[in-house]
């Protein structure tokens, strides 16, 4: 199947893990390979940006697998309980993941652009982390961890939510979540309130 490697060369090539849940049998994944991913420049760009592992899954997925290659596409597909089709994950380099999306209409342009946004988004959690951890104190971890909340504003609230559990979850701030879920209600308002007043 590949996880293990994608994993590897993710970790070898500093990229995030593009994996893709999909199926012959299914229409909509035939859609969104005909339209996205076996597109030319869809191809390069993600063997540019990604370490892609590609998971087929055969239509009586509810079955007992029949072969080695079905039997780890099985223990995959529950492990992230995945039970539709096409479903597209970013994963870390530890194999955890980080976005999760169903299939949604759209140009390999569009896909390329919303894949964009997702790594950045993940890339700026990076290098937040990285400063919570090495801030010299407690409460200046905590405030570049409000002050980061804060500058979203204008982000969508779903990234929001996953910004600020990264951040729940980072060792030093754990005990702090109150505060932090407080700052995410107010980004959240925030974001809401420059929505409705375009």
């Amino acid at each position: 199947l590949g996880l293990d490697e994608a994993i590897k060369d993710s970790i070898k090539r500093s990229r995030y893990v593009l994996l893709v849940f999909t199926g012959e049998w299914c229409r909509y994944c035939k859609e969104f390979d005909e339209n996205v991913l076996h597109r030319s420049k869809f191809v390069s760009f993600v063997k540019d940006k990604f370490a892609y592992l590609r998971v087929d899954i055969p239509k009586n997925y509810y079955s007992a697998p029949i072969n080695e290659y079905e039997q780890e596409a099985f223990k995959l597909r529950v492990k992230l309980d995945v039970e539709t089709f096409p479903t597209i994950f970013i994963l870390d380099r530890s194999g955890k993941p980080l976005v999760r999306s169903g299939y949604r209409r759209g140009s390999e342009d569009a896909w390329k652009r919303y894949l964009l946004k997702k790594v950045k988004y993940l890339q700026e959690l990076e290098v937040l982390c990285r400063k919570i951890e090495s801030a010299p104190s407690k409460q200046g971890a905590l405030r570049i961890a409000v002050n980061a909340l804060a500058s979203h504003g204008k982000a969508p609230i779903p990234f929001l939510t996953f910004f600020a559990e990264t951040v729940f979850a980072h060792s030093r701030l754990v005990e702090d979540k109150s505060m932090l879920q407080a700052a995410l209600v107010l980004c959240a308002h925030t974001s809401c309130y420059k929505t409705r007043n375009r």
